[in-house]
């Protein structure tokens, strides 16, 4: 929970929960990943894509990440942690949904597309620029406990 308020008969009269959903979470695109521990001194440096917009985040802390969608998990403002995505090889997609074989799953409201180039460099796109006939598509879920997750985060639409 992460914010109530009570009325003047000690009933709670507002709620707002923590990270119901995960759609206040920043998900990313990793396209680098590595770390190094040397003597008593562990570094690590990742760089990802959040909304087409390359970034880097260096430090002393080491994250069990991987190339591949993630999601940045947040303490005080700082990164606290990062988590793998679930990928999933995407056969259909629409304005709403996207089918894995014969599974469905719902996209995010603000699902980021990203198309790879055959040289590995990736662009920020649309939904409507892509189709499941012209790419390969791999979607990134969550899978990190919420109610309503398990939403397609990220599209990774790949040429053929």
């Amino acid at each position: 929970m992460r914010y109530y308020s009570l009325d003047k008969n000690g009933d709670i009269d507002r709620l707002i929960l923590n990270e119901v959903t995960g759609d206040t979470l920043d998900y990313v695109y990793v396209t680098s990943a590595a770390s190094s521990s040397m003597d008593m001194n562990t570094s690590g440096t990742y760089r990802y894509l959040l909304d087409g917009q390359s970034q880097t985040l260096s430090g002393s802390t080491i994250y069990n990440i991987s190339i591949g969608g993630a999601a940045l998990l947040y303490e005080d403002g700082a990164v606290k942690n990062f988590q793998q995505l679930e990928d999933v090889t995407l056969t259909e997609l629409s304005d709403l949904y996207a089918m894995a074989g014969n599974r469905k799953y719902a996209l995010a409201e603000d699902v980021q597309v990203l198309l790879k180039d055959s040289s590995g460099n990736f662009y920020a796109t649309t939904l409507s620029e892509i189709n499941a006939g012209d790419y390969t598509l791999t979607g990134w879920y969550d899978d990190l406990g919420f109610a309503a997750g398990g939403r397609i985060r990220i599209i990774i639409a790949a040429a053929d």
